[in-house]
């Protein structure tokens, strides 16, 4: 379990006990709905499958409060609203989104007054029927500023704080693994957010995108098992196939240098017991990575 340790165990708080015991429960989830699919000839398409299942999309680790309180706030932030800011001070404009919003939003004065931003700084828009979170997006971005859900509120900071700040998440993807289709190809072209012009994609070739040296498996008699199973909880480093090809396809198209590849911080691996992605990066790459497999599942679906 060394590898697990040192890519994974104290990002955001994050133990042993719990991602094995998130990989554990989306296994054992997996073989009850949909025992032996890689298998079956009558295999449905990506996109069905998914439906047809209650597996869930991304997978939050996390303590039980955590997990809550941020689906909570996620789902104040997809509130519609509307807002008439007039040089207004950014603690007052964050009153007012607060009152709009039943959230609870803190200004990270550590991090904004290092970047000469102070809470009465003026903010100017007019903005109608949008969600809070694009309202946010909107607004802090031409400060240079950011938000992420951090101790059950919602801190706004600097970007380049945010960019320190890892969370995990476990993204099931049993269903691209398995159902291989088209959508798998030529996907950086379809991505608005792809990182091309900053560095060649992982399968494009080039000294950027060398094969990455494997790295071992952690030792299996380290791992819980899985109920009613003899296969351990395994995160595999070097996983073949399609799996390997959607590694490639997330590095190189989401935030290609923020990945511990080329430098970056953040980390991706496959967990072939769970039969999903595990990844720490940042707030924002996260909403990338989930925008990116939600695509490959409508592009899945339009094409059958």
């Amino acid at each position: 379990m060394v590898h697990l340790k040192r890519k994974w165990l104290g990002v955001g708080g994050i133990t042993a006990a719990l991602l094995v015991g998130a990989l554990a429960t989306i296994s054992a989830q997996h073989a009850a709905e949909t025992p032996n699919a890689k298998n079956s000839p009558d295999a449905k398409p990506a996109a069905e499958v998914a439906k047809s299942t209650n597996m869930p999309t991304c997978v939050i680790v996390g303590s039980k409060r955590d997990v809550a309180a941020e689906a909570a706030i996620n789902q104040k932030l997809d509130k519609e609203i509307d807002v008439a800011a007039d040089n207004i001070p950014l603690n007052e404009f964050v009153d007012s989104l607060m009152k709009k919003t039943d959230l609870t939003i803190q200004l990270d004065q550590r991090a904004l007054e290092a970047a000469g931003v102070g809470f009465d700084t003026p903010i100017s828009r007019n903005l109608s029927k949008i969600s809070a979170r694009s309202t946010l997006h909107l607004v802090l971005k031409q400060l240079d500023l950011t938000f992420m859900i951090q101790n059950e509120v919602l801190l706004i900071t600097t970007a380049e704080e945010a960019s320190n700040k890892m969370q995990v998440r476990i993204y099931p993807v049993r269903d691209l693994i398995v159902h291989r289709g088209p959508h798998l190809a030529n996907l950086e072209t379809q991505m608005p957010n792809s990182s091309k012009g900053h560095g060649k994609s992982s399968f494009e070739g080039g000294s950027q995108g060398e094969q990455v040296q494997p790295m071992q498996k952690s030792p299996a008699d380290e791992l819980p098992r899985l109920p009613n199973s003899s296969r351990p909880v395994m995160v595999d480093s070097t996983p073949q196939g399609d799996a390997e090809e959607l590694l490639e396809i997330v590095r190189g198209t989401v935030q290609y240098s923020t990945w511990d590849e080329v430098g970056g911080q953040g980390s991706v691996l496959y967990s072939q017991a769970a039969g999903s992605l595990v990844v720490s990066q940042t707030a924002d790459v996260h909403q990338q990575i989930a925008a990116l497999l939600d695509a490959m599942r409508e592009a899945e679906r339009v094409q059958q």
